[in-house]
């Protein structure tokens, strides 16, 4: 996706404006279904399946919506904004099921658990676990640091990358960052790779998102006096970068 409203996927040959939308994020969430969720001032879906995206609904329920992803069962879409507020969409209807106060800070991706559970997280370390049918949200962690959340391949469980750091008050010193497996359910983690003390970028931020099987970006780092930006992948099953 491109911040100027286009999108080149599926079985369209070229860039193809979806009616005129100041896009924000545009995420291909369904490769078998060929739907399309676009967000702007608004969520809009899109059905991929003909040679123009078909607009299906927009819904407007929610300021600065920044985040959204399907229920496994693809009946369901759930929304975040800026503010961390959550909505739940009817994906066929675009009908507002509900709405949520979150986390209550910026949040970042949102990740269903199953059906009925949605993961949530903001920037102040508080991640939620939202029962979309009571319309209950539970904080179940509390992380320290900059972070960042990703499903791991065994269900419900998920991939914390997590940075180290030391505040020395107008500075930060930043150590190095950690790798741990996070079970929202029990609101527990434990680290499984660590690489504080090792010489490392002049400072990072953690990313999170699946490369390929087992394999994670783990963060963004940046060489000040090389002046570049460069990935490191964590490989889950060998436990190194």
């Amino acid at each position: 996706g491109e911040r100027n409203g286009t999108v080149a996927a599926g079985r369209i040959p070229a860039k193809t404006r979806l009616i005129g939308q100041f896009c924000i994020r545009i995420q291909l969430v369904a490769a078998v279904a060929e739907q399309l969720i676009n967000i702007g001032g608004s969520v809009s879906l899109f059905d991929m399946n003909q040679d123009e995206p078909t607009l299906m609904f927009t819904n407007n329920a929610l300021t600065n919506p920044s985040y959204a992803a399907f229920s496994p069962d693809m009946k369901k879409i759930a929304v975040s904004n800026t503010s961390g507020r959550l909505v739940l969409i009817d994906s066929a209807t675009g009908e507002l099921l509900q709405k949520n106060r979150g986390v209550g800070a910026e949040g970042n991706q949102i990740h269903f658990i199953d059906d009925t559970h949605v993961l949530t997280y903001g920037w102040d370390g508080k991640v939620g676990l939202w029962d979309i049918v009571s319309n209950k949200l539970d904080i179940r962690m509390e992380i320290d640091g900059r972070y960042r959340l990703w499903p791991a391949a065994e269900k419900g469980k998920f991939i914390l990358f997590r940075e180290a750091r030391e505040d020395l008050g107008m500075k930060v010193k930043y150590l190095g960052f950690q790798v741990s497996l996070a079970d929202p359910n029990t609101g527990k983690y434990r680290e499984i790779y660590c690489n504080i003390g090792e010489k490392g970028p002049e400072r990072f931020f953690p990313v999170a998102s699946n490369v390929k099987g087992n394999q994670y970006y783990s963060y963004q780092g940046e060489r000040r006096w090389k002046k570049e930006l460069y990935y490191d992948i964590f490989d889950l099953d060998s436990r190194t970068i």
